[in-house]
């Protein structure tokens, strides 16, 4: 699941508490525009599998997305 690190009407922290309650194999990576240290450390915090910025190549983002499909 990719999710953008500001959500209008929902916080992150609330799509983390939803989908770790409710999705528990479902892996969530956070996108966003900005290299916010504070915003990257809440989604490792969190479990994210990966924070990506507005700085990642295709390439990398398909490697990403294959490997999360395997674990």
């Amino acid at each position: 699941m990719l999710v953008d690190a500001h959500l209008p009407g929902m916080s992150r922290i609330e799509v983390f508490r939803v989908v770790r309650k409710h999705y528990i194999k479902v892996e969530v990576a956070v996108v966003s525009a900005l290299n916010e240290v504070d915003v990257a450390a809440h989604a490792m915090k969190n479990r994210a599998c990966h924070y990506i910025t507005n700085e990642f190549n295709y390439d990398g983002f398909r490697s990403l997305r294959r490997n999360t499909l395997q674990r």
